[in-house]
């Protein structure tokens, strides 16, 4: 076999192995979206919890219990923060990884694969409301949702 063809034949197997490794990879930071939603949402329905039953609202005025109704919401706020600086970050690298998969797609002469299409769904933007629909789009409501809801407790737990 001629050099040349055992370059290419090389160069074809290795752009294979990333392209699965890419593929894979892609495949991890998709659920770890969810995973972390998920996540998300049962910690602040524990925090939840907690704030509800922590004192009743008689009790409320002896500093401990003032304080639990400050500091709660104030981990409910600083958790809903890391985690959206998390999904901002599988966000950036799942889209990274779109980008290597259309490249590898090219090298190993793919027209129309997984990578193209997932990249042109993501820059086709559709007309009117169902341009809204989209994964990002509604988790972004579910943080600002529970931000609204722990700056309201906190400043309830402030002014009361």
């Amino acid at each position: 076999m001629p050099e040349d063809q055992n370059t290419n034949s090389e160069f074809r197997e290795n752009c294979q192995k990333e392209y699965d490794v890419v593929a894979t990879s892609w495949r991890f930071f998709i659920s770890l979206r969810f995973i972390v939603i998920a996540f998300t949402i049962t910690l602040q329905s524990a925090l939840f919890t907690l704030y509800s039953r922590t004192i009743p609202q008689e009790q409320k005025q002896h500093g401990i219990f003032q304080f639990y109704y400050i500091t709660i919401p104030l981990l409910g706020i600083f958790t809903v923060l890391a985690t959206s600086i998390i999904e901002k970050r599988n966000i950036a690298h799942f889209r990274l990884l779109v980008k290597r998969g259309i490249e590898l797609e090219f090298s190993l002469g793919i027209s129309g694969g997984h990578f193209k299409r997932i990249h042109e769904l993501q820059t086709s933007r559709p007309k009117g409301i169902e341009r809204f629909y989209t994964h990002t789009i509604g988790i972004t409501i579910v943080y600002f949702v529970l931000y609204i809801l722990w700056i309201f407790l906190l400043i309830v737990a402030i002014f009361t």
